[in-house]
């Protein structure tokens, strides 16, 4: 059996996702957008990156809005989720093993 979101809530600033096997990951809104590695956010593309992140030796001084908050999740296929943003972006697909390894609970925490 892979993995696979059963059910998506989108909270006031974090999203809780629970899975097919039962076990619930939690995504700060704006963790989770600054973890984007679409070709804009990781900078392979010639158009402007909208993180704040050091990237390639570059600080980006464009940060993400405190208010960011996903408006609609998209799967694709069956390895991740399509999320789009209400700051517009809408290219990111975050695979279903990166947004567990991306888990912000007290239990992955501590791991």
């Amino acid at each position: 059996m892979y993995m696979k979101p059963e059910r998506i809530s989108v909270k006031d600033d974090f999203t809780e996702i629970e899975w097919n096997d039962k076990k619930k990951t939690i995504h700060r809104h704006k963790f989770l957008r600054m973890k984007c590695l679409c070709a804009i956010c990781v900078g392979e593309s010639n158009k402007p990156i909208k993180i704040l992140e050091d990237n390639m030796n570059k600080k980006i001084e464009i940060p993400i809005q405190e208010n960011i908050k996903p408006i609609k999740f998209v799967e694709v296929g069956n390895y991740g989720l399509n999320v789009q943003w209400n700051d517009e972006h809408r290219t990111g697909v975050y695979s279903y093993e990166y947004l567990i390894e991306l888990c912000e609970c007290k239990e992955c925490k501590k791991d």
